[in-house]
């Protein structure tokens, strides 16, 4: 019998064509992988079969991404060996998490030996199993104020202690160190507030200078909700709010009424010359629903409903003449009798100046001495809400927090630096004293910040700059991070 060809060598040939088949196989399920991640899109189906309409986006995607590829659609899918399609769950999970843990060690080698802050939060997952999501906030080095979500881990328990074991081991994994960080900040509302303040504690107790900062916009907000629940007139109010919300979120049907009714209300108001035309005049407004954690919800729910005042009162009206429906329809009466109640118009106006003020600076009045309604409004509800606001706001920040924050504001662009102080900013460096050595830092800190005030007063590249985080990008981009190394930090 003759041989062509030696019977390794054919082998040989077999094997490598099957490797190239898996690689093209591999490289076409990472793609379909790498677009889902890329868009937050889900991978499964609930019918993953082949006789299944709709496979879930990843096998979807896989089809129409390989189809108009004759090398790709001849080895995949029902061209691909039944044990090698690449495709099973199991893959689409090693796929998923090889993307993950080549997207963090990306993120930690741009990060390097740079400092960062930790942000952690807490979420129970369908399995009501714990879990600590851990994101890492830093500048990179482009300047930009950048967050980034580094993991989830699981914890046994949530003490203090095996909060900090979970970061540990997280950090260990990752190669990073604790001693880089430069802040840690949680947010209140979780149950698991306690712990997290025995998780700052110990963080602290391993590094001095990783000052907590509570989530900023979420303690504004859960400081305002605690107020509200002090003042039943306000408390009813909201809640009124909280059910109007509801009632017309009930359907879409609600939802389009409500959105032809404020279509009528302006197209009158333009004819009778009330409001003006224009791009960005005149948007489509929905009805905001207060919640407890984000910052200016309760704000945007007060401006919505003076804004849609007319056409909710409209649609209460349909709604309390439908046929079924008793319960919208009961709902829908109280709000129309709370609607027409001047106390309850009036507070409209009232919540939304006191909001205003507390989401700026906040401030008291002096009380007058006859009681008139000026004097109830403006006393007993206007001066009270305010001043429990200020001593609320007070109680959840520290003396450490305040100063901290009172020295980082003399950074703030606006106005030609109106508000910069070189003695605060110096003193907010001797914060930091593993980066400001007193002796060899803290002089020539002053003399380059004196130096860079007037720099940056004369260049008309910073002129306009509304913010701080847009002052460390053009710090990067016109190369002064480079001429003032310890302002950078």
């Amino acid at each position: 019998m003759k041989q062509k060809q030696h019977i390794d060598i054919a082998f040989s040939n077999i094997y490598e064509q099957q490797r190239i088949d898996y690689r093209i196989r591999l490289k076409a399920s990472l793609d379909c992988a790498r677009y889902l991640l890329s868009n937050g899109q889900p991978f499964r189906g609930h019918d993953e079969s082949e006789s299944s309409n709709q496979q879930g986006l990843f096998l979807e995607t896989l089809k129409f991404y390989t189809k108009p590829n004759k090398e790709m659609s001849h080895v995949v899918l029902q061209n691909a060996p039944d044990n090698h399609k690449m495709t099973s769950p199991k893959i689409q999970k090693d796929l998923a998490q090889a993307c993950a843990d080549l997207t963090v060690k990306a993120i930690i080698s741009y990060l390097g030996d740079d400092y960062f802050s930790l942000l952690v939060d807490e979420a129970h997952d369908v399995a009501i199993k714990e879990q600590m999501a851990v994101v890492l906030r830093y500048v990179n080095k482009k300047g930009s104020i950048v967050e980034c979500f580094i993991g989830i881990i699981h914890v046994a328990d949530t003490t203090a202690q095996s909060l900090k074991d979970a970061i540990d081991g997280l950090f260990s994994k990752l190669g990073l160190s604790l001693s880089k960080c430069r802040g840690q900040g949680y947010d209140g509302a979780s149950n698991m507030w306690g712990e997290f303040k025995g998780l700052k504690s110990l963080i602290l107790a391993d590094n001095k200078s990783a000052f907590y900062i509570h989530y900023f916009a979420h303690q504004l907000q859960l400081a305002l909700v605690k107020v509200e629940k002090h003042y039943k007139k306000i408390q009813e109010f909201f809640d009124m709010l909280q059910k109007m919300a509801t009632v017309v979120g009930g359907s879409c049907k609600r939802k389009e009424i409500l959105l032809v009714n404020q279509y009528e209300q302006i197209v009158e108001r333009i004819a009778r010359g009330e409001i003006l035309t224009g791009k960005g005049l005149n948007q489509e407004t929905t009805l905001k629903r207060p919640g407890d954690t984000r910052w200016g919800s309760h704000f945007g729910t007060v401006t919505s409903v003076i804004l849609l005042f007319s056409p909710i009162i409209s649609l209460m009206k349909i709604i309390e003449d439908e046929p079924k429906n008793d319960a919208a329809r009961t709902d829908a009466g109280c709000i129309l009798y709370a609607m027409e109640d001047f106390e309850f118009a009036f507070l409209l106006h009232l919540m939304k100046l006191i909001l205003e003020v507390s989401l700026t600076r906040g401030r008291s009045r002096r009380r007058l001495e006859s009681f008139t309604f000026l004097h109830y409004f403006k006393v007993e509800l206007f001066n009270r809400v305010i001043d429990t606001q200020v001593q609320e706001l007070g109680d959840r920040f520290d003396n450490v927090n305040t100063r901290l924050l009172e020295c980082l504001s003399c950074l703030d662009p606006r106005d030609s630096f109106a508000t910069f102080n070189k003695e605060e900013l110096i003193e907010f460096a001797r914060f930091y004293p593993l980066e400001f050595d007193e002796l060899a830092d803290i002089p020539f800190l002053s003399s380059s910040l004196s130096n860079f005030i007037v720099d940056v007063r004369a260049d008309s590249d910073f002129i306009n700059l509304k913010r701080i985080s847009e002052l460390t990008l053009k710090m990067v981009e016109k190369r002064k991070d480079i001429v003032y190394p310890l302002s950078i930090y």
